[in-house]
């Protein structure tokens, strides 16, 4: 048991400095925390693509049930800012999905009252 531990432990602290910098493809494709957040009405998301990209930004229910298609296009490569507005969406524990040419980055977000 206390093996397992130590060595998820020591997996984790070894790779602390790349999986929240999601550069583990070697690129600085970055999806960033949602601002505000927790959010009411309207949430921006921020995101950083490494070179040109088929792009996806995808919301999900905390369950995995669709619930909206943020981005579908090819982008060039820089920093991108999309707001959401979740006027008509109950609140809950949702997670917004970044595809960069097959790879996924996902975070949560938290809509309120």
């Amino acid at each position: 048991g206390n093996n397992k531990g130590e060595i998820k432990e020591t997996l984790i602290n070894s790779t602390f400095n790349i999986v929240p910098d999601n550069s583990l493809n070697g690129k600085n494709t970055k999806l960033f925390q949602n601002y505000p957040n927790p959010f009411s009405h309207s949430t921006k998301f921020n995101y950083t693509i490494a070179a040109p990209s088929n792009v996806e930004l995808l919301i999900h229910t905390f369950t995995g049930q669709y619930v909206i298609t943020l981005v579908s296009e090819q982008q060039k490569e820089g920093s991108y800012t999309v707001n959401w507005n979740s006027a008509d969406i109950p609140p809950g524990l949702y997670f917004y999905t970044l595809k960069v040419d097959g790879m996924e980055w996902v975070k949560k977000a938290i809509r309120v009252k």
